[in-house]
């Protein structure tokens, strides 16, 4: 005896079989439950991540990034001067040129990298300097090399320029 259409998900079934029928509508029932499971009973989504809050920025003037630009593409290593939504202003150095860098400042060569300020549809990436497992970060390599703080010899220029006595 032929049944009418079943649907079961949403497949539509012409079968006489009704314990096929049965199986087909239980197993896609308990697929169902399997895909779409609820929340856990201590789980609470509206409490935000302790880690990141909406208010707070993570690129703070004076921390050490590397940025990642487009058209053309670049990487640069520096200091943020500022972050704003038109873009971002850096005080640092191609990351190509990062080596000469560190060897000018080792000699005691005097050093002013340039302040660069690059729109926001330029910027692909920016990502703080932090080390990576068991890899020192640029900034620590800086350090370990010079035995200078990045961000004072990165922001030296500034800090001349906005004293009123570097001013005649």
């Amino acid at each position: 005896m032929n049944c009418a259409p079943f649907r079961a998900g949403t497949a539509w079934l012409d079968t006489g079989n009704h314990f096929w029928l049965h199986k087909l509508e239980v197993y896609t029932r308990g697929l169902a439950n399997r895909v779409a499971k609820p929340p856990f009973r201590g789980e609470n989504r509206v409490v935000p991540d302790p880690r990141y809050s909406p208010g707070k920025n993570p690129f703070p003037p004076g921390s050490i990034v590397i940025v990642t630009l487009a058209n053309p593409r670049e990487k640069l290593w520096g200091a943020v001067v500022a972050l704003l939504p038109e873009g971002l202003s850096l005080c640092g150095v191609e990351l190509a040129s990062f080596d000469d860098l560190l060897s000018m400042v080792k000699e005691g060569e005097s050093v002013s990298p340039g302040v660069i300020f690059f729109p926001m549809h330029r910027i692909e990436r920016i990502e703080l300097d932090l080390p990576d497992g068991n890899l020192p970060s640029l900034s620590q390599r800086f350090t370990s090399k010079t035995g200078l703080d990045p961000v004072s010899v990165l922001t030296r220029s500034l800090s001349a320029q906005a004293s009123p006595e570097a001013q005649p």
